[in-house]
């Protein structure tokens, strides 16, 4: 049985290519969402990957030079992404500044298609699937002037490959048959980003309780024809 199956909330994934806004964005949700009383408590899982990188010793030259070590650090994300999911209450929101599809789409660009073969394959990955299928996803656009060197994260080489890996987001996304709204670079006030991901909220939310009723309708209906 799938683990996160029993989480009762769908999540908020903000993901996207590096230096794009993601964690800011998903603080400053968490700080929006916190005020809706009639929501649940809100959790907030935000940097997984760092602390991978500095429990398992890896730098992010690994990445681009040692193939064998690009794809264990994105086998270790994804599993310390699962591994922190599984930890959330059931009764609680989550907003996530990435995703099981990040170690995907990195272990596409800088290793090989058998690695990332093994990620999809993995039990892993399709929980996450699973759970994000029933998820809104929010994929942030690169803005050119956000692209700086905090001497951790991969640094794209050009405009080119950073908007390459946007892409690559968009399309394992979209193989995935998970949805997602793309956040523009021309929304970068942190205002316009926040009222962005909540009026997707609002019809994520709206459409779900839809589902849900149209759910109870059917096994009530159901219920009443079997009775005798």
């Amino acid at each position: 049985m799938n683990k996160l199956a029993k989480k009762k909330n769908p999540t908020i994934y903000v993901v996207g290519a590096q230096c794009s806004g993601k964690t800011t964005l998903a603080v400053a949700l968490k700080e929006h969402f916190s005020s809706d009383p009639t929501l649940p408590p809100i959790a907030l899982l935000t940097e997984a990957a760092r602390g991978v990188l500095k429990r398992h010793n890896f730098t992010r030259s690994d990445i681009r030079e040692d193939v064998n070590r690009c794809i264990e650090l994105q086998r270790l994300i994804l599993e310390a992404q699962w591994t922190e999911e599984l930890k959330i209450s059931e009764d609680s929101m989550l907003i996530s500044d990435r995703s099981g599809m990040d170690p995907i789409v990195y272990a596409a660009k800088y290793a090989h298609p058998g690695a990332t073969k093994s990620l999809l394959d993995s039990s892993a990955w399709r929980e996450l699937r699973d759970r994000m299928s029933r998820s809104l996803v929010i994929v942030c656009e690169p803005v050119k002037s956000w692209l700086k060197d905090d001497g951790v994260r991969l640094m794209p080489l050009d405009w080119e490959e950073w908007s390459e890996i946007h892409r690559s987001f968009c399309a394992h996304l979209e193989d995935a048959s998970i949805e997602f709204y793309v956040l523009s670079a021309d929304k970068a006030a942190i205002s316009d980003r926040v009222s962005f991901v909540t009026e997707q909220w609002a019809k994520f939310a709206g459409l779900q309780s839809t589902e849900t009723a149209e759910t109870t309708k059917r096994l009530s209906s159901a219920s009443h024809t079997l009775t005798p």
